[in-house]
Protein backbone atom coordinates (compact mmCIF):
# COMPACT_ATOMS: atom_id res chain seq x y z
CA UNK A 1 0.00 0.00 0.00
CA UNK A 2 1.43 3.34 -1.08
CA UNK A 3 1.58 5.90 1.64
CA UNK A 4 -0.01 9.22 0.87
CA UNK A 5 2.42 12.05 0.68
CA UNK A 6 2.27 14.52 3.52
CA UNK A 7 0.77 17.81 2.42
CA UNK A 8 3.33 20.42 1.56
CA UNK A 9 3.06 23.49 3.75
CA UNK A 10 1.96 26.49 1.74
CA UNK A 11 4.70 29.07 1.39
CA UNK A 12 3.84 32.46 2.77
CA UNK A 13 3.06 35.00 0.10
CA UNK A 14 5.84 37.49 -0.43
CA UNK A 15 5.11 40.95 0.83
CA UNK A 16 4.39 43.28 -2.09
CA UNK A 17 7.13 45.80 -2.59
CA UNK A 18 6.45 49.50 -2.88
CA UNK A 19 6.27 50.27 -6.58
CA UNK A 20 8.25 53.52 -6.65
CA UNK A 21 9.88 53.92 -3.21
CA UNK A 22 12.79 56.29 -3.84
CA UNK A 23 12.00 59.89 -3.04
CA UNK A 24 14.39 61.30 -5.59
CA UNK A 25 13.17 59.10 -8.46
CA UNK A 26 9.60 59.88 -9.53
CA UNK A 27 8.25 57.57 -12.22
CA UNK A 28 7.16 58.61 -15.67
CA UNK A 29 3.58 58.11 -16.77
CA UNK A 30 4.74 55.24 -18.96
CA UNK A 31 6.55 53.53 -16.06
CA UNK A 32 3.47 53.80 -13.85
CA UNK A 33 1.17 52.48 -16.59
CA UNK A 34 3.51 49.55 -17.22
CA UNK A 35 2.72 48.26 -13.71
CA UNK A 36 -0.99 47.94 -14.53
CA UNK A 37 -2.82 45.06 -16.24
CA UNK A 38 -4.32 46.13 -19.57
CA UNK A 39 -7.92 46.24 -18.32
CA UNK A 40 -6.98 48.27 -15.25
CA UNK A 41 -4.91 50.60 -17.40
CA UNK A 42 -7.93 51.34 -19.59
CA UNK A 43 -10.09 52.14 -16.57
CA UNK A 44 -7.32 54.36 -15.23
CA UNK A 45 -7.10 56.26 -18.53
CA UNK A 46 -10.86 56.87 -18.46
CA UNK A 47 -10.60 58.17 -14.89
CA UNK A 48 -7.68 60.49 -15.72
CA UNK A 49 -9.59 61.86 -18.71
CA UNK A 50 -12.61 62.55 -16.51
CA UNK A 51 -10.48 64.41 -13.97
CA UNK A 52 -8.80 66.51 -16.65
CA UNK A 53 -12.22 67.51 -18.05
CA UNK A 54 -13.16 68.73 -14.58
CA UNK A 55 -10.14 71.05 -14.60
CA UNK A 56 -8.04 68.98 -12.19
CA UNK A 57 -4.26 69.31 -12.46
CA UNK A 58 -2.28 66.07 -12.34
CA UNK A 59 1.20 65.43 -11.06
CA UNK A 60 3.26 62.83 -9.19
CA UNK A 61 3.61 63.17 -5.44
CA UNK A 62 5.80 61.29 -2.98
CA UNK A 63 3.56 59.87 -0.23
CA UNK A 64 6.32 58.40 1.92
CA UNK A 65 8.39 55.19 1.96
CA UNK A 66 5.40 52.93 2.68
CA UNK A 67 3.48 54.16 -0.37
CA UNK A 68 6.06 55.71 -2.65
CA UNK A 69 5.12 57.85 -5.62
CA UNK A 70 1.54 58.16 -6.83
CA UNK A 71 -0.73 60.50 -8.71
CA UNK A 72 -2.07 63.63 -7.07
CA UNK A 73 -5.00 65.55 -8.57
CA UNK A 74 -5.69 69.15 -7.52
CA UNK A 75 -8.18 71.81 -8.54
CA UNK A 76 -7.83 75.44 -7.50
CA UNK A 77 -5.31 74.43 -4.83
CA UNK A 78 -7.80 71.93 -3.40
CA UNK A 79 -6.94 68.25 -3.25
CA UNK A 80 -9.33 66.11 -5.28
CA UNK A 81 -7.85 62.64 -4.88
CA UNK A 82 -4.75 60.47 -4.87
CA UNK A 83 -4.21 57.35 -6.97
CA UNK A 84 -1.49 54.97 -5.84
CA UNK A 85 -0.26 51.42 -6.19
CA UNK A 86 -0.87 49.63 -2.90
CA UNK A 87 0.00 45.97 -2.48
CA UNK A 88 0.22 45.65 -6.25
CA UNK A 89 -3.31 47.05 -6.78
CA UNK A 90 -4.36 50.41 -8.15
CA UNK A 91 -6.20 52.27 -5.37
CA UNK A 92 -7.99 55.62 -5.42
CA UNK A 93 -7.98 57.64 -2.20
CA UNK A 94 -10.49 60.41 -1.61
CA UNK A 95 -11.47 62.50 1.43
CA UNK A 96 -15.14 63.46 1.62
CA UNK A 97 -16.62 66.14 3.84
CA UNK A 98 -20.15 65.95 5.18
CA UNK A 99 -21.68 67.68 2.15
CA UNK A 100 -20.08 65.26 -0.30
CA UNK A 101 -21.06 62.26 1.81
CA UNK A 102 -24.68 63.41 1.87
CA UNK A 103 -24.74 63.73 -1.92
CA UNK A 104 -23.74 60.10 -2.56
CA UNK A 105 -26.28 57.34 -3.17
CA UNK A 106 -24.33 54.72 -1.23
CA UNK A 107 -26.81 51.94 -2.01
CA UNK A 108 -26.21 52.55 -5.71
CA UNK A 109 -22.51 51.69 -5.45
CA UNK A 110 -21.13 48.23 -6.13
CA UNK A 111 -19.97 45.89 -3.39
CA UNK A 112 -16.49 47.42 -3.81
CA UNK A 113 -17.72 50.92 -3.06
CA UNK A 114 -19.92 49.83 -0.18
CA UNK A 115 -17.04 47.91 1.36
CA UNK A 116 -14.80 50.97 1.02
CA UNK A 117 -17.48 52.95 2.87
CA UNK A 118 -17.61 50.36 5.62
CA UNK A 119 -13.82 50.40 6.05
CA UNK A 120 -13.52 54.19 5.76
CA UNK A 121 -11.57 56.02 8.40
CA UNK A 122 -11.66 59.56 9.71
CA UNK A 123 -14.60 61.48 11.15
CA UNK A 124 -17.84 63.05 9.89
CA UNK A 125 -15.96 66.22 8.96
CA UNK A 126 -13.47 64.34 6.76
CA UNK A 127 -13.99 60.70 5.85
CA UNK A 128 -11.22 58.90 3.92
CA UNK A 129 -12.08 56.10 1.50
CA UNK A 130 -9.63 53.75 -0.22
CA UNK A 131 -11.26 52.29 -3.34
CA UNK A 132 -9.61 49.53 -5.44
CA UNK A 133 -9.83 50.53 -9.11
CA UNK A 134 -9.27 47.15 -10.75
CA UNK A 135 -12.97 46.35 -11.20
CA UNK A 136 -16.32 47.93 -10.45
CA UNK A 137 -14.56 50.20 -7.98
CA UNK A 138 -13.45 52.48 -10.83
CA UNK A 139 -17.05 53.57 -11.49
CA UNK A 140 -17.69 53.88 -7.75
CA UNK A 141 -14.63 56.11 -7.38
CA UNK A 142 -15.85 58.33 -10.21
CA UNK A 143 -19.20 58.73 -8.42
CA UNK A 144 -17.39 59.75 -5.24
CA UNK A 145 -15.29 62.27 -7.16
CA UNK A 146 -18.37 63.83 -8.76
CA UNK A 147 -19.88 64.38 -5.31
CA UNK A 148 -16.64 65.87 -4.04
CA UNK A 149 -16.27 68.25 -6.98
CA UNK A 150 -19.77 69.59 -6.41
CA UNK A 151 -19.10 69.95 -2.68
CA UNK A 152 -15.86 71.83 -3.33
CA UNK A 153 -17.68 74.34 -5.51
CA UNK A 154 -20.54 74.87 -3.08
CA UNK A 155 -20.51 73.69 0.51
CA UNK A 156 -16.74 73.72 0.78
CA UNK A 157 -16.76 77.39 -0.18
CA UNK A 158 -19.47 77.95 2.41
CA UNK A 159 -17.45 76.24 5.13
CA UNK A 160 -14.36 78.27 4.22
CA UNK A 161 -16.32 81.49 4.54
CA UNK A 162 -17.68 80.41 7.92
CA UNK A 163 -14.19 79.58 9.15
CA UNK A 164 -12.79 82.96 8.19
CA UNK A 165 -15.64 85.01 9.60
CA UNK A 166 -16.30 83.28 12.92
CA UNK A 167 -12.84 82.00 13.78
CA UNK A 168 -13.95 78.38 14.27
CA UNK A 169 -11.90 75.59 12.77
CA UNK A 170 -14.15 72.65 11.86
CA UNK A 171 -11.18 70.63 10.63
CA UNK A 172 -9.56 71.05 14.05
CA UNK A 173 -12.74 70.10 15.85
CA UNK A 174 -13.01 66.88 13.91
CA UNK A 175 -9.29 66.15 13.44
CA UNK A 176 -8.20 62.53 13.39
CA UNK A 177 -4.59 61.50 13.32
CA UNK A 178 -5.26 58.14 11.73
CA UNK A 179 -6.24 59.76 8.45
CA UNK A 180 -3.45 62.31 8.53
CA UNK A 181 -0.75 59.82 9.46
CA UNK A 182 -1.77 57.36 6.80
CA UNK A 183 -1.78 59.70 3.85
CA UNK A 184 0.56 62.49 4.84
CA UNK A 185 3.27 60.21 6.26
CA UNK A 186 6.54 61.83 5.34
CA UNK A 187 5.40 65.13 3.93
CA UNK A 188 7.24 68.15 5.29
CA UNK A 189 6.36 71.76 4.62
CA UNK A 190 8.98 74.47 4.69
CA UNK A 191 7.76 77.81 5.97
CA UNK A 192 9.43 80.60 4.10
CA UNK A 193 10.45 83.69 5.97
CA UNK A 194 8.72 86.82 4.78
CA UNK A 195 11.20 89.43 3.58
CA UNK A 196 10.88 93.08 4.52
CA UNK A 197 8.30 94.70 2.28
CA UNK A 198 8.64 98.44 2.91
CA UNK A 199 10.55 99.04 -0.32
CA UNK A 200 8.83 96.48 -2.55
CA UNK A 201 7.07 97.46 -5.77
CA UNK A 202 3.79 95.93 -6.86
CA UNK A 203 5.05 95.63 -10.45
CA UNK A 204 7.91 93.39 -9.30
CA UNK A 205 5.60 91.18 -7.25
CA UNK A 206 3.10 90.85 -10.09
CA UNK A 207 5.93 89.95 -12.46
CA UNK A 208 6.91 87.15 -10.08
CA UNK A 209 3.32 85.87 -10.12
CA UNK A 210 3.23 86.01 -13.92
CA UNK A 211 6.44 83.94 -13.98
CA UNK A 212 4.73 81.22 -11.95
CA UNK A 213 6.35 81.89 -8.57
CA UNK A 214 4.45 81.53 -5.30
CA UNK A 215 7.21 80.99 -2.72
CA UNK A 216 9.11 83.40 -0.45
CA UNK A 217 5.88 84.52 1.21
CA UNK A 218 4.72 86.10 -2.06
CA UNK A 219 0.93 86.10 -1.32
CA UNK A 220 1.48 87.73 2.09
CA UNK A 221 3.86 90.31 0.61
CA UNK A 222 1.27 91.26 -2.02
CA UNK A 223 -1.42 91.50 0.65
CA UNK A 224 0.78 93.76 2.82
CA UNK A 225 1.46 96.07 -0.12
CA UNK A 226 -2.24 96.25 -0.99
CA UNK A 227 -3.04 97.29 2.59
CA UNK A 228 -0.60 100.23 2.34
CA UNK A 229 -1.14 101.50 -1.18
CA UNK A 230 -4.39 101.95 -3.12
CA UNK A 231 -2.35 102.36 -6.31
CA UNK A 232 -1.13 98.79 -5.78
CA UNK A 233 -4.76 97.64 -5.75
CA UNK A 234 -5.37 99.36 -9.08
CA UNK A 235 -2.27 97.71 -10.56
CA UNK A 236 -3.44 94.32 -9.28
CA UNK A 237 -6.85 94.80 -10.89
CA UNK A 238 -5.24 95.71 -14.22
CA UNK A 239 -3.12 92.56 -13.93
CA UNK A 240 -6.26 90.45 -13.44
CA UNK A 241 -8.10 92.11 -16.33
CA UNK A 242 -5.17 91.19 -18.56
CA UNK A 243 -6.24 87.55 -17.96
CA UNK A 244 -3.04 86.58 -16.19
CA UNK A 245 -2.85 84.43 -13.04
CA UNK A 246 -5.85 85.53 -10.99
CA UNK A 247 -6.54 83.42 -7.92
CA UNK A 248 -3.53 84.50 -5.84
CA UNK A 249 -4.15 88.17 -6.61
CA UNK A 250 -7.90 87.95 -6.00
CA UNK A 251 -7.27 86.24 -2.65
CA UNK A 252 -4.73 88.91 -1.70
CA UNK A 253 -7.21 91.68 -2.54
CA UNK A 254 -9.85 90.03 -0.35
CA UNK A 255 -7.40 89.46 2.51
CA UNK A 256 -6.24 93.07 2.45
CA UNK A 257 -9.87 94.14 2.83
CA UNK A 258 -9.25 97.80 2.03
CA UNK A 259 -12.11 99.82 0.51
CA UNK A 260 -10.12 100.10 -2.74
CA UNK A 261 -9.61 96.33 -2.86
CA UNK A 262 -13.29 95.69 -2.13
CA UNK A 263 -14.43 98.13 -4.80
CA UNK A 264 -12.14 96.44 -7.29
CA UNK A 265 -13.42 92.95 -6.52
CA UNK A 266 -17.02 94.13 -6.87
CA UNK A 267 -16.18 95.68 -10.24
CA UNK A 268 -14.60 92.43 -11.42
CA UNK A 269 -17.62 90.39 -10.32
CA UNK A 270 -20.01 92.72 -12.19
CA UNK A 271 -17.99 93.01 -15.41
CA UNK A 272 -19.83 90.84 -17.97
CA UNK A 273 -16.95 91.21 -20.45
CA UNK A 274 -14.51 89.29 -18.24
CA UNK A 275 -14.05 85.49 -18.45
CA UNK A 276 -16.49 83.59 -16.28
CA UNK A 277 -13.78 82.13 -14.04
CA UNK A 278 -12.40 85.60 -13.22
CA UNK A 279 -15.84 86.87 -12.23
CA UNK A 280 -16.49 83.71 -10.23
CA UNK A 281 -13.22 84.03 -8.29
CA UNK A 282 -13.90 87.70 -7.56
CA UNK A 283 -17.47 87.02 -6.38
CA UNK A 284 -16.42 84.12 -4.17
CA UNK A 285 -13.62 86.14 -2.58
CA UNK A 286 -16.08 88.78 -1.34
CA UNK A 287 -17.26 86.29 1.27
CA UNK A 288 -13.77 86.22 2.79
CA UNK A 289 -13.77 89.92 3.64
CA UNK A 290 -13.94 90.39 7.40
CA UNK A 291 -15.36 93.93 7.41
CA UNK A 292 -17.30 94.59 4.19
CA UNK A 293 -18.06 98.20 3.36
CA UNK A 294 -21.54 99.52 2.76
CA UNK A 295 -20.79 99.66 -0.99
CA UNK A 296 -19.65 96.02 -1.00
CA UNK A 297 -22.81 94.87 0.76
CA UNK A 298 -25.00 96.79 -1.68
CA UNK A 299 -23.10 95.33 -4.63
CA UNK A 300 -23.45 91.76 -3.30
CA UNK A 301 -27.22 92.19 -2.90
CA UNK A 302 -27.40 93.43 -6.49
CA UNK A 303 -25.37 90.47 -7.76
CA UNK A 304 -27.80 88.01 -6.22
CA UNK A 305 -30.90 90.00 -7.15
CA UNK A 306 -29.70 90.29 -10.75
CA UNK A 307 -29.81 86.53 -11.29
CA UNK A 308 -26.65 86.52 -13.43
CA UNK A 309 -26.27 82.97 -14.76
CA UNK A 310 -22.48 83.23 -14.55
CA UNK A 311 -22.69 83.91 -10.83
CA UNK A 312 -25.59 81.61 -10.02
CA UNK A 313 -25.74 78.86 -7.46
CA UNK A 314 -23.53 75.93 -8.58
CA UNK A 315 -25.45 72.96 -9.91
CA UNK A 316 -24.54 69.38 -10.71
CA UNK A 317 -24.49 70.33 -14.40
CA UNK A 318 -22.25 73.37 -13.79
CA UNK A 319 -20.30 72.84 -10.57
CA UNK A 320 -17.82 75.57 -11.47
CA UNK A 321 -20.40 78.35 -11.14
CA UNK A 322 -19.73 80.95 -8.45
CA UNK A 323 -21.81 80.46 -5.31
CA UNK A 324 -23.16 84.02 -5.18
CA UNK A 325 -25.91 83.07 -2.74
CA UNK A 326 -23.39 81.49 -0.34
CA UNK A 327 -21.25 84.61 -0.51
CA UNK A 328 -24.22 86.87 0.15
CA UNK A 329 -25.04 85.14 3.43
CA UNK A 330 -21.45 85.40 4.62
CA UNK A 331 -21.19 89.07 3.67
CA UNK A 332 -24.44 89.84 5.49
CA UNK A 333 -23.20 88.14 8.63
CA UNK A 334 -19.77 89.80 8.51
CA UNK A 335 -21.24 93.29 7.98
CA UNK A 336 -24.31 93.04 10.22
CA UNK A 337 -22.77 94.93 13.16
CA UNK A 338 -21.46 97.85 11.08
CA UNK A 339 -24.21 98.06 8.45
CA UNK A 340 -27.44 96.53 9.79
CA UNK A 341 -29.68 98.00 7.09
CA UNK A 342 -27.58 96.53 4.27
CA UNK A 343 -27.37 93.19 6.10
CA UNK A 344 -31.17 93.11 6.40
CA UNK A 345 -31.47 93.85 2.68
CA UNK A 346 -29.12 90.98 1.78
CA UNK A 347 -30.98 88.65 4.16
CA UNK A 348 -34.27 89.45 2.43
CA UNK A 349 -32.76 88.73 -0.98
CA UNK A 350 -31.19 85.44 0.14
CA UNK A 351 -34.46 84.25 1.69
CA UNK A 352 -36.36 85.12 -1.48
CA UNK A 353 -33.85 83.56 -3.88
CA UNK A 354 -33.44 80.37 -1.84
CA UNK A 355 -37.22 79.89 -1.88
CA UNK A 356 -36.99 79.45 -5.67
CA UNK A 357 -35.01 76.19 -5.31
CA UNK A 358 -36.63 73.21 -6.99
CA UNK A 359 -35.50 69.62 -6.71
CA UNK A 360 -33.37 68.03 -4.01
CA UNK A 361 -30.03 69.25 -5.38
CA UNK A 362 -31.09 72.90 -5.53
CA UNK A 363 -32.73 72.72 -2.11
CA UNK A 364 -29.54 71.31 -0.55
CA UNK A 365 -27.58 74.24 -1.97
CA UNK A 366 -30.22 76.73 -0.86
CA UNK A 367 -30.12 75.39 2.71
CA UNK A 368 -26.35 75.80 2.76
CA UNK A 369 -26.74 79.42 1.66
CA UNK A 370 -29.31 80.05 4.40
CA UNK A 371 -26.87 78.64 6.94
CA UNK A 372 -24.31 81.29 6.04
CA UNK A 373 -26.69 84.05 7.06
CA UNK A 374 -26.39 83.07 10.73
CA UNK A 375 -29.85 84.50 11.38
CA UNK A 376 -32.88 83.26 13.31
CA UNK A 377 -34.95 84.23 10.27
CA UNK A 378 -33.94 80.96 8.58
CA UNK A 379 -35.37 78.73 11.33
CA UNK A 380 -38.80 78.15 9.72
CA UNK A 381 -37.15 76.86 6.53
CA UNK A 382 -34.73 74.67 8.47
CA UNK A 383 -37.48 73.20 10.67
CA UNK A 384 -39.43 72.21 7.56
CA UNK A 385 -36.39 70.55 5.96
CA UNK A 386 -35.49 68.67 9.16
CA UNK A 387 -38.99 67.16 9.15
CA UNK A 388 -38.69 65.74 5.62
CA UNK A 389 -38.09 62.11 4.76
CA UNK A 390 -35.01 62.92 2.63
CA UNK A 391 -31.82 62.37 4.65
CA UNK A 392 -29.82 64.68 2.34
CA UNK A 393 -32.19 67.58 3.05
CA UNK A 394 -32.21 66.87 6.76
CA UNK A 395 -28.41 66.78 6.88
CA UNK A 396 -28.13 70.05 4.93
CA UNK A 397 -30.63 71.75 7.22
CA UNK A 398 -28.88 70.49 10.35
CA UNK A 399 -25.51 71.77 9.08
CA UNK A 400 -27.16 75.13 8.42
CA UNK A 401 -28.00 75.44 12.13
CA UNK A 402 -24.34 75.88 13.04
CA UNK A 403 -24.44 79.70 13.23
CA UNK A 404 -28.13 80.29 13.98
CA UNK A 405 -28.41 82.09 17.33
CA UNK A 406 -30.73 81.09 20.14
CA UNK A 407 -31.84 78.02 22.08
CA UNK A 408 -34.15 76.61 19.39
CA UNK A 409 -31.15 75.76 17.18
CA UNK A 410 -29.60 73.85 20.10
CA UNK A 411 -32.85 72.02 20.72
CA UNK A 412 -33.11 70.95 17.08
CA UNK A 413 -29.52 69.68 17.11
CA UNK A 414 -30.04 67.74 20.34
CA UNK A 415 -33.26 66.18 18.99
CA UNK A 416 -31.47 65.18 15.79
CA UNK A 417 -28.66 63.46 17.69
CA UNK A 418 -31.16 61.46 19.74
CA UNK A 419 -33.85 60.65 17.21
CA UNK A 420 -32.71 60.76 13.59
CA UNK A 421 -32.24 57.25 12.22
CA UNK A 422 -29.72 58.23 9.52
CA UNK A 423 -26.06 58.39 10.65
CA UNK A 424 -25.15 61.03 8.05
CA UNK A 425 -27.73 63.37 9.56
CA UNK A 426 -26.48 62.73 13.10
CA UNK A 427 -22.93 63.35 11.85
CA UNK A 428 -24.12 66.65 10.38
CA UNK A 429 -25.46 67.59 13.81
CA UNK A 430 -22.04 66.87 15.34
CA UNK A 431 -20.45 69.07 12.68
CA UNK A 432 -22.85 71.94 13.47
CA UNK A 433 -22.32 71.53 17.22
CA UNK A 434 -18.61 72.14 16.66
CA UNK A 435 -19.36 75.79 15.86
CA UNK A 436 -21.49 76.38 18.96
CA UNK A 437 -21.13 76.60 22.74
CA UNK A 438 -21.17 73.05 24.01
CA UNK A 439 -23.03 73.64 27.28
CA UNK A 440 -26.60 73.38 25.93
CA UNK A 441 -25.69 70.30 23.87
CA UNK A 442 -23.42 68.42 26.23
CA UNK A 443 -26.00 65.83 27.39
CA UNK A 444 -26.99 64.91 23.84
CA UNK A 445 -23.36 64.75 22.73
CA UNK A 446 -22.37 62.54 25.68
CA UNK A 447 -25.29 60.21 24.90
CA UNK A 448 -24.16 60.06 21.26
CA UNK A 449 -20.53 59.39 22.23
CA UNK A 450 -21.58 56.48 24.44
CA UNK A 451 -24.49 54.91 22.58
CA UNK A 452 -24.60 55.78 18.87
CA UNK A 453 -24.41 52.53 16.89
CA UNK A 454 -22.16 54.02 14.18
CA UNK A 455 -18.49 54.38 15.05
CA UNK A 456 -17.75 57.51 13.01
CA UNK A 457 -20.67 59.34 14.64
CA UNK A 458 -19.40 58.34 18.08
CA UNK A 459 -15.89 59.43 17.06
CA UNK A 460 -17.14 62.89 16.12
CA UNK A 461 -18.95 63.25 19.44
CA UNK A 462 -15.87 62.08 21.37
CA UNK A 463 -13.72 64.62 19.53
CA UNK A 464 -16.05 67.44 20.56
CA UNK A 465 -16.08 66.29 24.19
CA UNK A 466 -12.28 65.99 24.24
CA UNK A 467 -11.98 69.55 22.96
CA UNK A 468 -13.93 70.81 26.00
CA UNK A 469 -12.88 68.18 28.50
CA UNK A 470 -12.44 70.74 31.28
CA UNK A 471 -15.89 72.24 30.79
CA UNK A 472 -17.44 69.82 33.28
CA UNK A 473 -16.36 66.85 35.42
CA UNK A 474 -19.19 64.93 33.73
CA UNK A 475 -17.42 65.21 30.38
CA UNK A 476 -14.19 63.87 31.86
CA UNK A 477 -16.05 60.94 33.43
CA UNK A 478 -17.82 60.19 30.16
CA UNK A 479 -14.54 60.15 28.22
CA UNK A 480 -12.94 57.92 30.86
CA UNK A 481 -15.86 55.50 30.55
CA UNK A 482 -15.60 55.48 26.74
CA UNK A 483 -11.84 54.96 26.89
CA UNK A 484 -12.46 51.78 28.90
CA UNK A 485 -15.60 50.38 27.32
CA UNK A 486 -16.10 51.43 23.70
CA UNK A 487 -15.91 48.43 21.35
CA UNK A 488 -13.72 50.33 18.85
CA UNK A 489 -10.04 50.36 19.94
CA UNK A 490 -9.29 53.48 17.90
CA UNK A 491 -12.15 55.30 19.56
CA UNK A 492 -10.99 54.17 22.99
CA UNK A 493 -7.59 55.69 22.23
CA UNK A 494 -9.25 58.88 21.01
CA UNK A 495 -11.23 59.19 24.25
CA UNK A 496 -8.05 58.55 26.23
CA UNK A 497 -6.34 61.50 24.60
CA UNK A 498 -3.97 59.45 22.43
CA UNK A 499 -5.27 60.97 19.17
CA UNK A 500 -6.32 64.54 18.64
Amino acid sequence: MVKAKAPVAEKPRPVSKVAFPKKGQPPTHAEFAARLPATVGKRFDVLRTFLKKQGAAEDFFYYGPRTGWGYRHMKDEQSICSIVLSGGRLVGIVALDGAAQAAIAWDGLSDVGRRARKLAHGTPALLWLDVPLDGAGANDFKALLKAKLVALSSLAVSAALVTVSCGAQPSDLQANVRAAARHEGDRTVAVAARPAAHDERIDDLLAAVAAGHDGDGLPARIEALLRRDDDAARAALAFIRDDKATKMIVDALAASGTPASQDGLCALARDVHLPAHVRAEAASSLGLIKRPTERTMTAVAELVRGGDAKLAMPTRAAPEAAPALFVAGSVARAGRADHPAQAASIEKVVLAESARARGADEVVDALAALGNLGSAAVLPRLRTAIATGDARLRAAAVRALRLVPGPEADQLLAATLRRDHDPTVRAAAIFAAGFRRLDPLVDAIMDTARRDPVDYVRAGAVTLLARDRLLSPRIDRALTDIASNDPDPDLRRLANGEAH
